[in-house]
């Protein structure tokens, strides 16, 4: 009986390993009725034909961690002997023995996960897909999962969703990452297995958003400095609140990291950052400069909403980016050759 050794990772420091009797391959042998579980799987190469009862897939314990309550208390948990083997010897072999532990369903799990060119074919994609997507949409419904996407898996189960044609997933997750994205995508980097006008609507979206935001602060301050507009302000007591208010845009353009202090491409800062900075920024409204002696006949305030109202005029623009509607239609990214599982992010172009 033959094994077949599947290295998701060449570094990967655990060996899943898994028996089946069945598993759909281009050149596989027709299994017969009185197939039953636990018989060996019919393999040809070539002219040779190769029993198999055994799979070992070699992957990263890192990315099984992050993708798997199951895994994450095995390896990670006090008291398994997994956990402790992993830790002294930097490896460790998992036997998976129940019956649901489909190898034919563990290698396309895994090889979407791993988000490497290991190759998925055809017949196991519409094999799996009913799994996959039971699978996916209950981990995507857990809040904790949601949470901590972003570090490690969020490619991954972008591209899952866009794979097996799940919309709700595929716009929940592409506006987390227009809107949680603390730099722009990097179009070249091959970890990432979605079409590049997929990655270009993300960037695109973000790089919109704080050009907006941008945009009104800069539009406030040349208000201010309008020589027209100063020319109204006759009392002494409103050029000082205008001043004011100058000086008070442009600490808080610093404080946002936008303008003249932001980053290159904003990195380290994301719309949902900006959005909330800007909900905690201190408004200058109901400030006002009083004149001694005039019993507040010529005192000036700053009024909510008001022309010197930057934090009224930055909330109406993130209301206006309708953030809450962000996300990729499905139907407008979707593969273009339906019905079959696109070979790679390059044919999608």
């Amino acid at each position: 009986m033959a094994t077949i050794f599947i290295h998701y990772d060449p570094k990967g420091d655990v060996e899943l390993i898994l028996e089946k009797q069945d598993i759909p391959h281009t050149n596989q042998t027709p299994a017969s009725p009185s197939n039953k579980q636990g018989a060996p799987t019919k393999c040809t190469v070539g002219p040779v034909e190769i029993k198999v009862n055994k799979f070992r897939l070699r992957v990263s314990s890192h990315k099984l961690i992050s993708s798997s309550r199951y895994f994450q208390a095995m390896l990670e948990g006090p008291g398994f002997r997994e956990q402790q083997e992993l830790k002294e010897k930097g490896f460790v072999a998992v036997e998976l023995l129940d019956p649901e532990d489909n190898p034919t369903a563990m290698i396309v799990i895994l090889g979407i996960l791993q988000g490497n060119k290991a190759q998925v074919p055809e017949e196991w994609h519409e094999l799996v897909k009913p799994s996959a997507i039971a699978w996916f949409t209950k981990l995507a419904n857990d809040p904790y999962f949601l949470h901590t996407l972003w570090k490690d898996t969020l490619w991954q189960c972008l591209w899952i969703a866009w794979v097996f044609g799940m919309k709700d997933h595929f716009k929940l997750l592409s506006e987390i990452a227009q809107g949680d994205g603390r730099a722009p995508i990097d179009l070249t980097d091959e970890s990432i297995r979605l079409p590049s006008r997929i990655i270009k609507a993300i960037n695109d979206q973000r790089d919109a958003a704080f050009q907006k935001i941008e945009q009104t602060v800069d539009n406030f301050r040349k208000d201010l400095l309008d020589s027209r507009r100063q020319s109204d302000d006759r009392k002494q007591e409103k050029k000082m609140i205008r001043r004011m208010v100058l000086g008070d845009a442009t600490f808080c353009s610093q404080a946002l990291k936008i303008g003249e202090y932001a980053t290159p491409d904003h990195n380290g800062s994301s719309v949902y950052l900006l959005k909330d900075r800007i909900e905690r920024m201190q408004s200058t409204t109901g400030f006002f400069v009083h004149k001694e002696g005039s019993n507040g006949r010529d005192d000036s305030f700053v009024p909510v909403g008001g022309p010197f109202d930057l934090k009224h005029a930055l909330q109406k623009a993130i209301d206006e980016l309708k953030i809450e509607a962000w996300g990729l239609d499905y139907d407008d990214f979707k593969p273009t050759i339906l019905g079959k599982r696109p070979a790679s992010a390059v044919e999608q172009e």
